[in-house]
């Protein structure tokens, strides 16, 4: 876990150096990193602004290191973190780490190929979640990139349909009608 923490140090002092020595460790040990990333998680699993440290981890990546086999497995470890405590996190209003998931899986969709109709299902609850009635800016991004995910993925249109006959927020309803015509 030493090794990650000096990520998270790195990430919260905005140092580019300790940053890309992180991610050498990673890359050149990928296996013991992603055992100390898993105990990262269990170790945190009720912190959730910790657990975004994941997000930011992806993220270090280019485009031309998302195909390594660490990087899929830290996208897929989002996913999975995701789909476990996205109903905490609405329980919670923890607004931004819902927007940091559902921005993640948003610019890097390919991770929900496998388990759509669960994030589908898990997302809902994002969408009819009393957090519709805040004012937030990130969650009502949030819930534009859903929709815009639902519209891409979901063929028969379930979800947005069932929102539109009992979800009670008329911007991401007017937002689904202007994508439906």
């Amino acid at each position: 876990m030493q090794n990650f923490n000096l990520f998270i140090s790195a990430i919260d002092n905005d140092d580019d150096d300790q940053i890309e020595g992180y991610k050498k460790i990673l890359l050149n040990n990928p296996n013991n990193s992603f055992i100390e990333l898993s105990h990262f998680v269990i170790d945190n699993s009720k912190e959730y602004d910790r657990l975004q440290y994941i997000v930011d981890l992806y993220n270090i990546f280019d485009s031309s290191q998302k195909e390594l086999d660490i990087v899929k497995k830290v996208g897929n470890l989002i996913l999975s973190l995701y789909l476990e405590i996205i109903d905490d996190l609405i329980k919670n209003k923890e607004e931004y780490s819902i927007y940091s998931y559902i921005d993640f899986l948003y610019t890097n969709n390919s991770f929900l190929k496998k388990q759509e109709q669960l994030f589908f299902e898990k997302s809902f609850n994002v969408l009819s979640s009393n957090l519709n009635k805040e004012e937030s800016s990130w969650f009502t991004i949030s819930c534009y990139r859903l929709v815009d995910l639902y519209f891409q993925f979901d063929k028969d249109n379930f979800y947005i349909e069932k929102y539109l006959e009992v979800g009670d927020n008329e911007l991401i309803k007017k937002y689904i009608r202007l994508k439906i015509h």
